[in-house]
C-alpha cells in the first residue's frame, strides 16, 4: 500500500486519537499539566546513565486547517479515516484481514468455553515479570495488561488502561489518565497510579530488566510518578523522547501493570512464578520447562470476553513435532518458522504467515581509516565504491532465496528495520532492486571489480535457522556474476565484535538481521555516525553525520519523521546497506479454530484473547 508522507503521520495522530481525547494533539502548542510534588509512597527513579536521545508524534493539521491549539481535549475522529499500513494489505494466508472488533459492550452475554491449546518453542526466561525478557509477552499479555494497545491488523495505537495520554510540547513529558473501576484478579483491590508507576519504574530500573527498549528509555533519564489516584506521568529529564508512548506504553514493545500489593506479598520471586492482573484472563498454573494455563477471568471483562474458557500453552521445541500436534488435533495453535509452510499446506493444514519479523540484509563494511572523525574511505576497499554495492545487489534474487531457502516463508524486501509505524518509513522502499544478472556483470567490469575475492560473513541470524543455507546461496549467486566469494560460516558474535574493535572488518561483507523499531535514531547513531571517540558499525558517511545531532535533538514529529526518512534514504538509495528478504512467522491452526487477527510483524503468538471458534 502506497501511503503519502503526510496521510501516513495522520494517521499515527489519529491513532492517537482513537477512541480517547488526546490533550496534545497534531501539532498542538498545549504545555503540560505542572505536576505536584511525587507521594512519599511512590517509587523514586534512580539516576540513570546519560546517553543519545529518542523520539514523540504530532502531525500538520490537513491543508486549509488550523492546527489544534490549547489543552482542551480534542474529540476522536472517525477511525475509518486512518490509511491501513503497508503490512496490513500485505498479510497473507490471514483467517481474517478485519481490524480487532471494538471491544464488547459491559452487557455481552458471551460465555467463554472450551480449551485453546497453543504450542510454543520456548517460554524465553519463564518469568511472568514482564521486564525479564522480550518473547514471554505472548503468555503474559493474557493476564496482565497495558497502558496502550496496538490494533493487529492497523497497527494504531489505543487507548487501553490508560483512558488518554499525552505528550507536553517540549517530548518531555508523558502523562496517562488511567481508566477508573477496573479490579485486579484476586481480590487485589483497583488497578491505580500506585501500581502504574511501579510497573513503570520497575522496567525501567529493575536490574534483571533486559527488554531492549529499556537502554533507550535510560539514555533521556526517566522520572516515574503518580500525580493523583489515576494519573501517572512519565518525565524525561535528559533528552525528549518522542515516541516514549509507543516504546513504553504499547502491546508492542511495552510492559504489563502489576498489582504493587501482590508483589509486596509475594515478592518479586513469588511473582515470577505467579500473576495478578487485569486481563480477560487470570492464572491457573504454571509447570517449569512444561505447560501453562491460565482461564477466563468470571464475569465481564471490562475490555473483551474471550471466547475461550481455557488457554493452555506447552513447550515444543521441534517445530516438526508442533505441526504434528496439530495434524493429530491435540494442538490448536502452533508457531512454525515460515519455511514449513507448504509442509503445512501440504498437509492441508490451515496456516497465517506473518511477515515483517525481521529484516535480513547485507553490510559491505566501509569502516575509516584513523581514530578521529571522518576520513576519506580507503581507495582499496571495494565496499566504498557505490556501483560495486550496486552490483552486488542486482546479482541477488531475492525471490528463489524466499521460495527455496525460505520454502515461501520469507518476502523479498528492499528495507531494513523499519515498519509502517516506524518513524521514517516510506512504502517505496518495500520494493527490492531486481533482479538482474546481466546488469551486475557489467557493473563488475566497468568498475574493475570483475573477479575480486572477498570474504562473506555470516554470523548466527537470531530465531533464523536457515542463516548458513541463506549465505551459501547469496555466495553462490555473487559467484555467478564473477565474484571470488570466501564464505566463513556460523562466525560466532564474540569473534566478530573482536575483529570490529581491532578495525580488521573493513572491506568485508557480512549478513545479519535487526527486528523492527518505532524510532530508529540509537541505531543510526551507533551503525552510521562516526565522532573523535567512536567509529560506526556499519559506515562512516558525511551526510548522515551531519543529519544524526538534528534527528536526535527534534522535538517535533513531522520534522524528525522526515529527517529519518532522509537518513534512511541515503542508506538505501546508494545501497549502504543492502536488503534481503524479511522473515515470517507462520501459525498452523487447527480446525477448532476460527477467526484470529494475530498482531502483525510478532515472532509468537499474540492477541489470543481473540480467537474465535469455528462454526
Amino acid at each position: 500500500m502506497k501511503t503519502g508522507r503526510f496521510f501516513r503521520l495522520l494517521g499515527i495522530c489519529l491513532s492517537l486519537m482513537a477512541l480517547a481525547s488526546v490533550a496534545v494533539g497534531c501539532g498542538s502548542s498545549a504545555t503540560p499539566t505542572e505536576a505536584p510534588p511525587p507521594a512519599a509512597s511512590e517509587p523514586a527513579a534512580s539516576a540513570a546513565p546519560a546517553a543519545p536521545a529518542a523520539a514523540q508524534p504530532a502531525a500538520p493539521a490537513p491543508a486549509g486547517q488550523e492546527a489544534m491549539t490549547g489543552a482542551e481535549p480534542t474529540q476522536a475522529p472517525d477511525q475509518s479515516q486512518a490509511p491501513v499500513p503497508a503490512a496490513a494489505a500485505q498479510q497473507e494466508g490471514s483467517v481474517t484481514a478485519e481490524p480487532t472488533a471494538v471491544p464488547e459492550p459491559a452487557d455481552s452475554v458471551r460465555v467463554p468455553e472450551g480449551i485453546l491449546t497453543v504450542s510454543e518453542f520456548d517460554y524465553d526466561t519463564e518469568s511472568w515479570l514482564p521486564w525479564e525478557g522480550v518473547t514471554q509477552r505472548f503468555y503474559w499479555e493474557r493476564v496482565m495488561e497495558t497502558l496502550l494497545l496496538l490494533d493487529p491488523v492497523t497497527w494504531e495505537f489505543k487507548p487501553g488502561l490508560a483512558e488518554e495520554w499525552s505528550l507536553s510540547e517540549d517530548g518531555r513529558t508523558v502523562t496517562y489518565n488511567l481508566k477508573e473501576g477496573v479490579p485486579f484478579h484476586g481480590g487485589y483491590g483497583e488497578f491505580t497510579a500506585s501500581d502504574a508507576a511501579y510497573s513503570l519504574d520497575q522496567w525501567l530500573y529493575n536490574e534483571e530488566s533486559t527488554h531492549p527498549s529499556v537502554a533507550a528509555q535510560l539514555q533521556a533519564e526517566p522520572q516515574v510518578r503518580a500525580l493523583d489516584t489515576y494519573t501517572v506521568q512519565v518525565e524525561y529529564t535528559k533528552n525528549p523522547f518522542l515516541t516514549a508512548f509507543m516504546d513504553l506504553s504499547s502491546g508492542n514493545n511495552g510492559t504489563g501493570m502489576m498489582s504493587r500489593a501482590f508483589v509486596k506479598e509475594v515478592g518479586l520471586d513469588g511473582a515470577r512464578r505467579e500473576a495478578i492482573g487485569t486481563g480477560p484472563y487470570e492464572f491457573v498454573e504454571h509447570k517449569l520447562g512444561e505447560s501453562m494455563e491460565v482461564e477466563a477471568t468470571e464475569g465481564r471483562h471490562w475490555r473483551i470476553v474471550p471466547q475461550w474458557k481455557t488457554t493452555k500453552f506447552r513447550i515444543t521445541p521441534e517445530a516438526s513435532t508442533r505441526l504434528a500436534q496439530v495434524l493429530s488435533g491435540e494442538v490448536d495453535i502452533a508457531l512454525l518458522p515460515g519455511s514449513f509452510k507448504r509442509q503445512a499446506e501440504a498437509a492441508n493444514v490451515r496456516t497465517i504467515l506473518n511477515p515483517g519479523v525481521a529484516g535480513v540484509f547485507i553490510v559491505p563494511v566501509v569502516y575509516i581509516p584513523g581514530t578521529t572523525g571522518i576520513d576519506a574511505p580507503d581507495p582499496n576497499n571495494p565496499n566504498a565504491d557505490p556501483v560495486f554495492r550496486e552490483a552486488l545487489s542486482l546479482a541477488i534474487n531475492r525471490q528463489e532465496l524466499a521460495d527455496v531457502v525460505f520454502a515461501g516463508g520469507a518476502v523479498p524486501t528492499g528495507i531494513t528495520d523499519l515498519s509502517p509505524i516506524s518513524l521514517g518509513y516510506d512504502a517505496r522502499w518495500e520494493e527490492p532492486d531486481p533482479y538482474d544478472l546481466e546488469r551486475a556483470k557489467q557493473l563488475l567490469a566497468e568498475s574493475g571489480k570483475a573477479g575480486l575475492t572477498f570474504e562473506f560473513q555470516q554470523r548466527p541470524l537470531g530465531g533464523i535457522p536457515e542463516g548458513p543455507q541463506l549465505a551459501e546461496a547469496i555466495a553462490g549467486m555473487w559467484e555467478a556474476a564473477g565474484l571470488d566469494v570466501e564464505l566463513k560460516l556460523n562466525l560466532q558474535g564474540s569473534a566478530h565484535s573482536a575483529m570490529r574493535r581491532a578495525r580488521e572488518l573493513e572491506g568485508k561483507i557480512w549478513l545479519m538481521r535487526l527486528g523492527h523499531l518505532t524510532d530508529t535514531t540509537r541505531r543510526l547513531i551507533s551503525q552510521y555516525r562516526c565522532t573523535a571517540e567512536r567509529t560506526a558499525l556499519f559506515a562512516c558517511n558525511s551526510e548522515l553525520e551531519a543529519l544524526t545531532p538534528r534527528i536526535q535533538a527534534s522535538t517535533n514529529l513531522e520534522e524528525k519523521d522526515e529527517l529519518i526518512r532522509e537518513a534512511y534514504g541515503i542508506l538505501l538509495d546508494e545501497r549502504t546497506v543492502i536488503p534481503v528478504v524479511q522473515t515470517a512467522s507462520l501459525y498452523a491452526i487447527g480446525p477448532r479454530v476460527g477467526s484470529w487477527s494475530p498482531r502483525l510483524g510478532e515472532r509468537f503468538t499474540t492477541e489470543l484473547e481473540s480467537v474465535g471458534h469455528a462454526n
